[in-house]
């Protein structure tokens, strides 16, 4: 059995403290026979010093001691950590109730009068014993209890409504914060403890409990400002065994935590994690209220769409880190800059400050409320476009950007929140046409330009299933020999329902949603087949040049994409030439070198596409490996009527003879044009003065051939497409 000093395997230890022996002797004999171990002291203080060697279940204890008497040692137990507990049965011939009154003040847990009744000894001792038990074990259960209310924060109370009073567990005082030594409340001292917002709905609930309906809410606690606590209440009522009196239990319990973590998940799901900024969700929101307000008051509301320009270069040339630190700073810029008396000239009535949010990726939203006039929405553009305009400082790297943005109105734009956000969305790319850095407000015919432009990607997506695209060859002509001596490769698009579209359309579009890489390996793969047919056929070889991409041209293994293609069309000696525009040299300098040179490796040559549009320095012609360039058709057209333009192709073609490099000059349309090139030693002309762009057939025809002729008209067709 188990007692509060220790254990004694399958035996209770009982300590008898008595000056007579005889009556030692016989509790001994009667305990003993039941089972019990008994230890024997004469007298009180001997028993204080063995209560510290052994640890009995139980004390019998004489009064009438010599030395100190029996009342004085069972204060000293009782005072002592393991006298605490032990149960003590106090032995007296005293028949007075003042000495018993004071042997239980004292702390005795019962007592056996003298001469003592031997044969109920033992069932007493026993009953103790097992009392004792079932105190401990409901000690234990307590302890227990008290402390999962403290890890759970939680503590329980009792109300009685007849008078009123609260009684609380230490760990429910502890956890509304009042003295451990606030015995009783009433209701009004527990409603009051929470905050006053909250006073109604605990009045409520407390007289929705006397009606007998649970009571199970959450409320703020009245606290120090900036200090929020909540607790969770849960109570219900009880009727005693005549049903006429209610008694309520319950139990309180500190959210506190919870609720902070509620709040910041809640906070998170509304709020952009990397700019801290009202994310899609809260802005939708926002501009759901504000919406039903403007309807209400008749107000205008404008909404900016923000995108930053040419981000995914940054992202790519610096790493995502970088991309998202400018997405930071642009976040901090407009929360800081972006301000009603920054903006407008005077704060109108209904002027809130303005919602900035963070849609997605680089797309960034403002929304104005209660302003007089589109004029302000235009106020606020200009900012935006002033604030980004200066430079940003990237860990150490200097980084330049701008922004396109577009501006609906309410209710001119719009009426509700998808299609104030939509026609936004529309006129920010209708700013990025015009040139970036700018921002356009919403029209109707930019809503047709948008469908049109879904419609194209639409049928885009779908050409290749329907083989619809097609390639054909422009013929480039010896000025002197009139022989063919190359040929430029140009994909071409056919749709039924939209017809001939325009590559200036559809290259974009196919850039846009990601399908240029596989239109570019479409046309090398065409292109290689196709020189392989002529090949077989005993056509004259010429070289066959085609454009690519930037972005096939820099992310894709070029390199390995034509040399795989090249093989498995067994196409490998044909003179292949690569067209790469002059803006993408000079956009990726370190990654253009490396890729030209494998480029070269398998046998492509390569040529500088409109040359002299790039507005940069020519240095970098010594250092790129290059065979061709070809004079933009921009200053060709020009050639005969602007001195300016004269200039810039003599000197183009001066380059390319002191650089050993060949030239080509397209766009060739007149005879004039023609003279002027072969007068100052243009060798190769390309252009609609010999042939616009042709199918396969016909240039076979050609090849055969092998010499063209001038046309002295030109030719009337459009420039993408050619007659079927």
């Amino acid at each position: 059995m188990t007692g509060e000093f220790g254990v004694i395997m399958g035996t209770c230890s009982v300590l008898v403290i008595d000056d007579d022996p005889t009556v030692r002797l016989l509790t001994r004999a009667i305990l003993e026979q039941s089972g019990y171990s008994i230890t024997e002291c004469p007298d009180g203080t001997a028993a204080l010093t063995l209560l510290q060697q052994i640890r009995p279940d139980v004390l019998l204890l004489d009064v009438m001691l010599p030395g100190k008497d029996g009342f004085a040692v069972c204060q000293e137990i009782r005072a002592h950590p393991q006298g605490e507990n032990v149960p003590i049965i106090m032995m007296t011939g005293l028949d007075d109730l003042d000495s018993i009154h004071k042997a239980y003040r004292l702390g005795a847990t019962d007592f056996i009068t003298k001469p003592i009744n031997w044969q109920l000894l033992a069932y007493r001792v026993q009953y103790i014993i097992r009392s004792s038990k079932a105190f401990e074990a409901l000690r234990t259960s307590e302890a227990r209890l008290n402390q999962a209310q403290q890890l759970a924060s939680m503590g329980s109370w009792e109300w009685n409504p007849q008078l009123d009073r609260v009684e609380m567990s230490d760990s429910c005082k502890s956890v509304l914060m009042i003295s451990s030594e606030t015995e009783v409340w009433d209701v009004h001292s527990f409603i009051t403890s929470g905050h006053s917002r909250e006073h109604r709905l605990l009045r409520k609930g407390f007289d929705a409990l006397i009606l007998g309906e649970p009571l199970s809410i959450d409320c703020q606690m009245a606290t120090e400002e900036g200090d929020k606590r909540f607790i969770h209440l849960e109570a219900a009522a009880r009727c005693d065994l005549d049903n006429r009196h209610i008694f309520v239990t319950g139990t309180v319990q500190d959210i506190s935590e919870r609720k902070r973590g509620e709040e910041k998940i809640s906070y998170l799901a509304f709020h952009d994690s990397l700019t801290d900024l009202p994310n899609r969700i809260l802005f939708k929101e926002h501009l759901g209220r504000a919406l039903t307000m403007a309807r209400i008051h008749q107000r205008l509301l404008a909404i900016l769409f923000i995108d930053l320009d040419r981000f995914k270069g940054i992202n790519d040339s610096l790493g995502h880190d970088i991309g998202d630190l400018l997405l930071q700073q642009v976040a901090h810029r407009l929360k800081r800059r972006i301000r009603p008396y920054d903006v407008l000239s005077r704060i109108a009535e209904g002027q809130k400050a303005p919602l900035i949010a963070r849609l997605g990726g680089d797309e960034f939203t403002i929304m104005l409320e209660g302003i007089e006039s589109p004029d302000n929405a235009a106020q606020v553009a200009r900012r935006v476009i002033e604030t980004l305009e200066a430079p940003f400082d990237l860990n150490g790297s200097e980084a330049y950007i701008s922004c396109s943005i577009g501006i609906s109105i309410y209710p001119h734009d719009g009426a509700d929140i998808d299609s104030l956000v939509k026609n936004a969305d529309v006129a920010m790319y209708s700013a990025k046409e015009l040139g970036r850095s700018t921002f356009q407000f919403y029209t109707q015919e930019m809503n047709s330009a948008s469908l049109h432009r879904l419609t194209l990607e639409t049928q885009l997506r779908k050409a290749f299933e329907k083989n619809e695209f097609s390639v054909v060859y422009q013929p480039q002509v010896d000025c002197i020999t009139n022989q063919i001596v190359g040929l430029e490769a140009l994909v071409r698009w056919y749709n039924p329902e939209l017809g001939w579209i325009s590559p200036a359309d559809f290259i974009p579009a196919a850039e846009d949603i990601g399908l240029i890489v596989s239109l570019d390996r479409w046309v090398i793969a065409t292109v290689c087949r196709q020189l392989e047919t002529w090949q077989n056929e005993q056509v004259p070889t010429v070289r066959v040049a085609f454009n690519l991409s930037a972005n096939h041209f820099l992310k894709s293994n070029l390199d390995e994409t034509v040399r795989i293609i090249r093989q498995r069309n067994e196409a490998s000696h044909s003179p292949l030439e690569l067209e790469i525009t002059e803006s993408v040299l000079m956009g990726h300098t370190d990654e253009v070198i490396g890729a030209l040179k494998l480029l070269e490796s398998t046998g492509i040559r390569i040529s500088i596409d409109d040359f002299g549009t790039g507005f940069s320095s020519l240095s970098y012609l010594t250092t790129f490996p290059f065979h061709t360039l070809k004079i933009d058709k921009s200053f060709i057209t020009k050639v005969t009527e602007s001195a300016e333009s004269a200039s810039i192709v003599k000197a183009i073609i001066a380059l390319a003879h002191s650089l050993h490099k060949d030239v080509v000059a397209e766009g060739v349309e007149t005879i004039e044009q023609l003279a002027f090139l072969k007068n100052f030693g243009c060798a190769v002309i390309q252009g609609y003065l010999f042939s616009h762009p042709l199918p396969a057939h016909e240039i076979y025809q050609l090849l055969m051939e092998g010499r063209i002729q001038a046309k002295f008209t030109e030719p009337a067709i459009h420039d993408y497409g050619y007659a079927p």
